[in-house]
């Protein structure tokens, strides 16, 4: 019976410290402005997954082959391009750290370096995607492997070039600039929404599924010039380092007031 009424007087403790840990959370967002970068981060990401989408559904009005064809193809595009996920990663934590510092020069020379690796293995990903169309992978179906071999040149172009811009991405969301790649990734995707209409009212058919592919190719390669005429025009390394010190310059003043109040909180009289 005691250990009832323990648990018993402990639910509203219990319910206490996560209302605080809620509270807590919610202040955190409103002060880092988190929430705002969350909504961009999920814009941009619907927006990237409904561009493959409506691909997808391109290939698939074209019948039971194609349809099977793309799926195929789909696979090693995603397969292969998940192993670009480490340089993405390294561009997320490590320009960050070097910004904070203000090593400017060190973060430009490792962006660079960060976006010539991600270059070096598209370029990989590109043969070795090429190779796995030609052999007719995952698939046993003659008509399908037939059909995957003409698709080796844009899914290839497809990998070097998505392989590339997932590393330049990297490099832009390490320097703060996540609004910029949700809008770029939807007005991209109403781009290639016009293109796939403007292609099949001009040419019935659209070219086959090699077409919808050169068109992927294409939305990659896009990506790219995007993102390095943002990064010629607003230059956010200095845009990241000039935020940086002005955060800084706001938050030395507060700490040293807070460190002027008593411990028993604003409601005292300041220690002499």
């Amino acid at each position: 019976v005691g250990s009832v009424n323990n648990v018993s007087a402990s639910r509203p403790g219990m319910f206490h410290t996560a209302l605080l840990g809620c509270r807590d959370a919610l202040d955190v967002l409103k002060r880092t402005k988190m929430a705002n970068e969350i909504g961009w981060m999920f814009l941009g990401a619907v927006s990237r997954m409904g561009t493959y989408a409506i691909l997808t559904a391109s290939a698939s009005a074209l019948g039971v082959v194609p349809g099977a064809t793309h799926k195929v193809a789909l696979e090693i595009f995603w397969l292969l391009s998940f192993l670009t996920e480490p340089i993405f990663t390294a561009c997320n934590a490590l320009l960050p750290r070097e910004l904070a510092q203000g090593k400017m020069h060190a973060a430009r020379r490792l962006r660079n370096a960060l976006v010539v690796t991600a270059m070096a293995v598209g370029c990989a990903l590109a043969c070795l995607g090429g190779f796995l169309a030609n052999m007719g992978v995952f698939s046993d179906d003659p008509a399908v492997a037939a059909a995957l071999k003409s698709l080796a040149a844009p899914l290839a172009a497809s990998l070097g070039l998505a392989a590339t811009a997932y590393g330049v991405e990297g490099t832009i969301i390490g320097c703060g600039q996540v609004g910029y790649l949700g809008r770029t990734h939807c007005r991209d995707f109403f781009v290639v929404a016009f293109l796939l209409w403007a292609r099949e009212a001009a040419f019935p058919g659209g070219g086959g599924l090699a077409g919808t592919w050169w068109l992927l190719a294409g939305f990659q390669g896009l990506r790219i010039c995007q993102h390095w005429f943002h990064l010629w025009l607003n230059k956010p390394l200095l845009t990241y380092s000039a935020e940086a010190e002005e955060a800084e310059r706001e938050v030395v003043p507060r700490v040293a007031e807070q460190a002027a109040e008593p411990e028993g909180g604003r409601g005292g009289l300041a220690l002499a």
